[in-house]
């Protein structure tokens, strides 16, 4: 079986077209990076340094949380079996507490790093104005 599977898996990529490795998207010349390559941190404007530290602290928040869930499921796996209420054990409440935590994160980034009328969100023009 597992034979047949690397002959699927080779016809697949036989049958894929080739990709043009010279060619340069135009994503790249965007002074944000989008596919090209990172810009130095000596390059960004104090409104990208500002976003870059809370998307910083946010992850540092998440990874801790984390590593909480991580470490008691592998080091007390009988705490996972507790029910705090519900019928349902920690590790089904902490799994979920940390989706919710994920998007609850990416939608405090977002507000956060919003335009604030630094140059970082110059050229992107008012999306308000541009529905109108």
């Amino acid at each position: 079986m597992p034979a047949l599977s690397l002959v699927v898996l080779s016809s697949i990529v036989d049958a894929m077209p080739e990709r043009d490795t010279d060619a340069t998207p135009s994503s790249t010349t965007h002074s944000t990076g989008g596919g090209g390559s990172p810009i130095p941190v000596e390059q960004l404007t104090a409104g990208q340094k500002r976003n870059l530290r809370i998307g910083l602290w946010l992850f540092a928040v998440y990874t801790l949380f984390y590593t909480g869930f991580v470490l008691v499921n592998a080091f007390a796996p009988e705490w996972s079996d507790w029910e705090p209420f519900g019928g349902l054990n920690l590790a089904v409440i902490w799994g979920f507490a940390l989706i919710v935590l994920a998007f609850l994160l990416a939608m405090v980034y977002g507000f956060v790093c919003r335009g604030d009328g630094d140059d970082s969100t110059a050229g992107n023009g008012d999306q308000s104005e541009a529905r109108a």
